[in-house]
């Protein structure tokens, strides 16, 4: 680690963690900490040498009760158990790396204040950094906000407080602080993120999820200097309840994409971003891999390191040429299936057919509405139209008028068109004549509309 690091912006290019981590050095992390270790020290003891030079505090100053010791011990153990970290309580507050007080700040409208002192040896040509300490201090108001502060438990405004300045301990800033990204209003609240000044609910007992997934951005769930983190090769990226497009890069990093319908963007330069650059790999119904060769480029010229990115609850793939849908159990499967009894299995190669149909899907239109949309694409509009195009490519020739009268019959005593398309669709006959089960190990390719 460089002197610079210690300044430079964190970025994932995802806005939910980059509102959270991308400060450029507004607030340190302990994965600073050289020589590199998972275990941090805090204590309760009164540190008088600190106090008295801290410039946010006045006295009185006074040693955290009972009551907010074992809040923040509570508190402790829950990080822990997020993102590894060991935390261990000593009684010397100088050899602490966190410290906890009570004290009155001088900023009547703050409720609580983390400061922080680093310390570092680093070689003067190479500027790389040989120790590194970190001392963070968090002070409770004990004047304007001491009620409320000298009796946090889980469940009132005091614990979320301490999950707060917490988070500025681990290197988490406010969403409307800059340098770095600045969440929208819309967002900007503890329902997304405890950074935030913004109260949506009743007070958290755990972090919000941009808070989660800023957190373990920064130190993985195996803690400091664990195989995942910002600072190693592997990272673990969350997403949101919502839809979003998720950037990865290129490590070997763990995409967990959440509810919603999600996209990863691979972001290689557009002369190796292309799908040919790729294997994707499915591994279980909601889990794939997606591999970048070791040399991208066709004559081998220029090496692009290798890249194993590990996707669960992902529905698209991005790539610079093409889009690629996984969930052929959900909206990618019923637009494949009414592709294939609607326009024939052919179709299934269309990438801009099949973009239009997720479109439709993923904006919530049903199943049977999707369908009608197709028929009138294909222009079958009586019901002896609409038997004998369905009949023709989930069976695979013309029907026979016998064929098509127990169909005929069920739209004329009251199934929609679009029922009977659903009912087609979903046929054994028609999932084989797209052969379906092999998509499902593949995707299908679609240009996004």
């Amino acid at each position: 680690m460089k002197i610079s690091d210690l300044t430079a912006s964190i970025s994932s290019k995802n806005f939910w963690i980059d509102a959270l981590v991308g400060g450029g050095g507004l607030y340190s992390n302990f994965n600073w900490l050289l020589p590199v270790r998972n275990t941090v020290y805090y204590s309760f003891t009164l540190d008088t040498d600190k106090l008295f030079t801290s410039a946010e505090t006045v006295a009185p100053y006074s040693q955290v009760n009972i009551v907010q010791q074992n809040s923040i011990k509570n508190a402790l153990a829950y990080i822990t158990s997020l993102i590894g970290i060991n935390f261990k309580e000593i009684q010397d507050p100088k050899q602490a790396d966190l410290y906890f007080a009570n004290a009155d700040i001088k900023d009547k409208n703050i409720a609580a204040s983390t400061d922080v002192d680093w310390f570092y040896n680093y070689d003067l040509l190479s500027l790389e950094i040989s120790k590194l300490s970190i001392k963070q201090y968090i002070y409770f108001d004990n004047n304007e906000y001491k009620s409320s502060n000298e009796s946090a438990a889980l469940g009132n405004y005091g614990y979320e407080l301490i999950l707060h300045e917490l988070g500025h301990a681990l290197g988490l800033k406010h969403p409307f602080e800059s340098p770095g990204t600045i969440l929208s209003p819309t967002l900007d609240n503890t329902n997304n993120t405890l950074m935030s000044y913004t109260q949506a609910s009743e007070s958290h007992t755990e972090y919000s999820p941009y808070d989660i997934a800023a957190l373990i951005y920064l130190y993985g769930t195996d803690g400091i200097g664990g195989d995942f983190g910002y600072y190693s090769k592997s990272k673990i990226i969350y997403g949101t309840s919502s839809s979003e497009v998720i950037y990865c890069g290129t490590g070997y990093d763990s995409i967990d994409g959440g509810r919603g319908i999600d996209t990863v963007k691979f972001s290689l330069p557009y002369k190796f971003g292309g799908i040919e650059n790729y294997i994707i790999r499915k591994l279980s119904s909601d889990s794939w891999t997606v591999s970048t060769f070791a040399n991208a480029s066709n004559n081998n010229s220029i090496a692009v390191p290798d890249s194993i990115e590990t996707l669960t609850n992902v529905e698209r793939l991005q790539f610079a040429n093409t889009s690629v849908a996984l969930d052929l159990n959900g909206n990618a499967g019923i637009a494949a299936k009414i592709l294939g009894a609607v326009f024939g299995n052919r179709s299934l190669q269309n990438k801009e057919y099949v973009g239009i149909g997720l479109h439709f899907l993923d904006l919530g239109w049903s199943y049977d509405n999707l369908a009608v949309l197709a028929l009138n694409a294909v222009g079958a509009v009586t019901n002896d139209q609409v038997v004998s195009l369905l009949w023709t490519n989930v069976i695979g020739s013309p029907p026979l008028d016998e064929d098509k009268q127990p169909f005929i019959k069920l739209l004329e005593d009251g199934m929609t068109q679009g029922a009977l398309v659903r009912l087609a669709a979903d046929s054994t006959l028609n999932s084989i004549q797209i052969n379906l089960i092999g998509l499902m190990q593949t995707g299908i390719e679609f240009t996004p509309v």
